[in-house]
């Protein structure tokens, strides 16, 4: 919610506080990739984030956006596609993700 309200250093704050008690935790590392790709410009950290964090919990839906947005900010594009298949697949009535997509879709000039 921190990043949300333009406060990214109150949520890396938290992010790091829950990272320190459970270093596994899929939102925390979720956060931390964000924070790593939109604050930080550093993507190679990003990316390893949000990995560890679908690793952790491979059914989060937020975390599998965050990976999707990750990949494809690098252009990654086939890779944020199957990273968002699998979310839709989870989550098929998931607008947020539908909207993702189409932009990736946009991006490579083709529609399916």
């Amino acid at each position: 919610a921190a990043m949300l309200r333009g406060e990214p250093a109150t949520a890396r704050a938290a992010a790091d506080a829950a990272l320190a008690i459970d270093p596994a935790d899929p939102a925390a590392l979720a956060i931390s990739a964000e924070l790593a790709a939109q604050i930080d410009g550093q993507p190679v950290v990003a990316r390893i984030l949000a990995e560890r964090a679908v690793a952790a919990d491979p059914q989060r839906i937020g975390s599998l956006q965050v990976l999707a947005d990750v990949l494809a900010e690098r252009e990654a594009d086939s890779e944020a596609m199957a990273v968002l298949d699998r979310a839709l697949a989870l989550d098929p009535e998931n607008a947020a993700l539908h909207a993702r997509r189409a932009s990736v879709l946009l991006r490579q000039d083709r529609f399916s």
